[in-house]
């Protein structure tokens, strides 16, 4: 089975807070081996698609020949002869982009409450590099090193000691800390003061106690403070972090997210989060172009986590890859609070392609038992029948 990129967070607190750091690519034990790859390389022609350049931000219609795991050519529509590979895929009227990669996750599958199985989940959603962004806790330190968590959910009282010591192994390592919001104590304001330029703060859009509007509906000057020292934004849906009501709002007050990623988890599959390809779809309904919504799911986190390479299609890179359909029609959408939208369009995936090998669709493992049973506690999701 062709294997998914991991990137494991390190990072050090007692805490269950919420930080992230070390982007060295480690598998981390999923029973079916993600870092087993097929004996065999094949060329693969991706012929006639909309490829869509992260770096400009448009598109163009290209074919694309990959051979043994990298990119080999992208030249114009028609211009690369079909024999030249193996076998040929016709993207006429899709998107051809990198393989997206999604900031925040939870992959410590087997181990953890949080952790999913990626690769069913990779296979039909486009997603080949995924960052466990803190699954791990106290009884499972020593296998995934873990985050930190910023509400009143975690902290247990202890305020804001996860964070300030998280900050000093950031500071030595020189690492990023990812930061998650939610629900008070703490509050926003004093969370910031510990955040600097390449930190990152998740759950830009949730609608808890520590959102980043006020009650009129406005920005909150905390977000200008940590926009002007280089914090970047993520979305981080999850399963109780995306609220359109504040989505609407900050979007109409000229705020932009910097990443888009899917907090996808256990329970959160279960809810309105379901893939990073909804997630985008509901961005793209409230007016964020496809080709800066896909290059806040690839080139900007990838950049984030040290990789640049894995955010963009060139000549020499890795050839992950995704393809997806742009449908229009009637979509119905619901965020973490209950809140329904429509919609006219809905991004859906087609092909991924990790290393230029063809991801092959697998039934996922039925949900666990105790995210059944804890759904509409932990994100106000309706439990599914058992």
């Amino acid at each position: 089975m062709a294997s998914i990129r991991n990137t494991c967070l390190l990072l050090w607190t007692s805490l269950v807070i919420f930080a992230s750091g070390h982007t060295a690519q480690i598998n981390v034990n999923l029973p079916r081996s993600l870092s087993s790859k097929p004996s065999v390389c094949t060329s693969t022609l991706i012929a006639n698609g909309n490829l869509i350049d992260t770096k400009t931000k448009k598109s163009w219609l290209a074919d694309i020949l990959v051979r043994d795991g990298r990119v080999a050519a992208i030249k114009k529509a028609g211009s690369i002869p079909k024999h030249l590979a193996s076998q040929v895929v016709d993207a006429t009227g899709l998107f051809v982009t990198p393989g997206l990669v999604d900031l925040h996750t939870h992959i410590y599958w087997g181990a953890t409450y949080w952790g999913i199985e990626a690769d069913p989940v990779a296979a039909r959603s486009g997603v080949t590099t995924w960052n466990d962004a803190g699954s791990s806790g106290a009884y499972t330190f020593p296998g995934l090193r873990i985050k930190v968590r910023m509400d009143s959910d975690a902290t247990s009282g202890s305020g804001l000691e996860g964070l300030k010591r998280a900050r000093q192994v950031a500071d030595k390592t020189k690492l990023p800390i990812m930061v998650h919001i939610g629900h008070t104590p703490p509050v926003i304001e004093d969370i910031a003061e510990y955040l600097g330029k390449g930190d990152i703060l998740t759950h830009c859009f949730n609608g808890h106690e520590n959102r980043l509007i006020d009650n009129s509906g406005k920005l909150r000057p905390v977000v200008h403070t940590l926009k002007s020292k280089g914090v970047h934004f993520d979305i981080g849906h999850g399963g109780g972090s995306f609220d359109y009501t504040v989505a609407e709002k900050m979007i109409a007050d000229g705020f932009m997210p910097d990443s888009v990623s899917s907090d996808l988890h256990q329970i959160s599959t279960l809810g309105s989060a379901q893939d990073l390809p909804t997630v985008l779809s509901k961005l793209l309904n409230l007016g964020i172009p496809l080709e800066e919504l896909i290059a806040k799911a690839t080139l900007v986190p990838a950049r984030i986590i040290g990789h640049p390479e894995l955010g963009r299609l060139q000549v020499g890179g890795p050839a992950d890859i995704a393809i997806f359909r742009l449908e229009h029609g009637q979509f119905h959408f619901t965020d973490n609070a209950g809140n329904k939208r429509n919609g006219t369009m809905r991004i859906v995936n087609t092909h991924t392609f990790r290393d230029g090998i063809p991801m092959p669709h697998v039934e996922a493992e039925p949900a666990a038992s105790w995210a059944i049973r804890d759904a509409g506690v932990v994100s106000g999701v309706k439990p599914p029948t058992m």
